[in-house]
């Protein structure tokens, strides 16, 4: 009966698969435990303002959100990264010691497509709490493919930095609204001549940039209005004491228009230039340090000694993708994705980075910690896995 089945996105598994997707994780478990991690039980439910918080907002169109019976706004965790934190803020440990936590359970989130996509899944993954990026960014990145390994041979591994991104967009003389509209949205930057039209008309109606010769500030109600749904959209409501009508205000009494459309097109297309640039790791280094500054050079220079790090490792191939990363807004470093191929499509199987802010985010201004972590998506490890990969 119609009734009787689980709802669309999730499903029953019965017999041989879920003994061996419990093979798989305990096996991961394991992996974890020798690798020095210790294991952490964390709730399936957060406050939702939690994960606003850590998301920027991205996620909440995706969350299983609802009032609780005592008039709380809470969700069903969208992924474990910002419970971890919390947990580990919570029990007061010394932030400038090295911290090595795993987990592992079930997130959801919801899927706009009718398809055959999950909206429950199973992950299993760590995060290395205190680590300068000098050693945890190698550690990380070994567990995570030695992790794969255990069931996949054959993976692809996708490398993005975010600190690169962000010191390209400081020397690029924009406003540190049309810097953080940019990063937001690399995705769509990535799409060439469409996804730059996509941009333009964006910030034109958000009023981040001028059609006008003077860029003259318009006292539009319309672009207030707007302006005040994208800083909600982005979670921008929860910075400090100041309301988001304040923030508006700020933002409209500044003169947001801070560059003509002409310009603001134009830094796009040098930008998708640089970001679109993608393949084999050592074609894109070697692009990226001579189109770069010597600021941004030193850190591709970074980049380039840890993939060297990790070249011995079982991996079929090694790619460079500075688009990478935006997806949930808040990596400051290193960002990665291990993929494989299942028919004619590369699935993740992995994926992670750095977030040296968000423990201070979260933490109301504590002072930044360094932190990285990533996560396995075991129903997809197991679908791959079961194909004799």
């Amino acid at each position: 009966m119609e009734s009787l089945k689980p709802l669309q996105g999730m499903k029953d598994v019965f017999d041989s698969r879920a003994r061996t997707k419990r093979i798989m994780l305990n096996s991961l478990a394991e992996f974890l435990e020798s690798c020095e991690f210790e294991q952490i039980d964390l709730p399936l439910l957060e406050e939702t303002d939690l994960l606003l918080k850590k998301s920027g907002g991205t996620l909440a169109s995706k969350m299983y959100s609802f009032i609780d019976p005592g008039g709380r706004n809470i969700s069903l965790r969208p992924e474990f990264t910002s419970s971890v934190v919390r947990a580990f803020l919570n029990k007061d440990i010394d932030p400038s010691a090295a911290t090595k936590i795993f987990y592992y359970g079930q997130i959801f989130r919801y899927s706009f497509d009718n398809g055959n996509n999950l909206r429950e899944f199973t992950q299993v993954g760590c995060e290395f709490i205190g680590a300068l990026p000098q050693t945890s960014d190698k550690e990380i990145l070994m567990t995570a493919i030695k992790g794969t390994n255990l069931f996949l041979k054959d993976c692809s591994i996708r490398i993005g930095h975010m600190e690169i991104i962000n010191q390209i967009l400081d020397e690029l003389n924009l406003s540190n609204r049309l810097k953080f509209f940019i990063s937001e949205h690399l995705n769509i930057l990535k799409e060439g001549d469409s996804g730059i039209n996509k941009l333009k008309e964006m910030a034109l109606k958000l009023g981040l940039i001028s059609d006008t010769a003077n860029g003259e500030l318009s006292a539009n109600k319309d672009k207030g209005e707007l302006l005040q749904s994208y800083l909600t959209n982005m979670g921008m409501y929860n910075l400090g004491v100041r309301t988001i009508d304040e923030i508006q205000t700020r933002f409209l009494n500044k003169g947001i228009y801070s560059q003509s459309v002409d310009s603001f097109v134009s830094t796009l297309k040098n930008l998708h230039q640089i970001i679109s640039f993608t393949g084999d790791y050592k074609e894109v280094l070697n692009y990226l340090s001579n189109n770069c500054s010597t600021k941004v050079a030193e850190t591709i220079k970074d980049l380039s000694n840890l993939i060297g790090l990790i070249k011995s490792a079982e991996i079929k191939n090694i790619e460079i993708d500075l688009s990478l990363g935006r997806e949930i807004p808040y990596y400051t470093g290193l960002v990665f994705q291990i993929t494989s191929e299942y028919g004619d499509e590369d699935i993740i199987v992995s994926q992670g980075g750095r977030y040296d802010d968000l423990i201070s985010v979260l933490g109301n201004n504590q002072l930044s910690t360094p932190a990285l972590g990533f996560a396995w998506n075991l129903d997809a490890l197991q679908m791959i896995s079961e194909l004799g990969r």
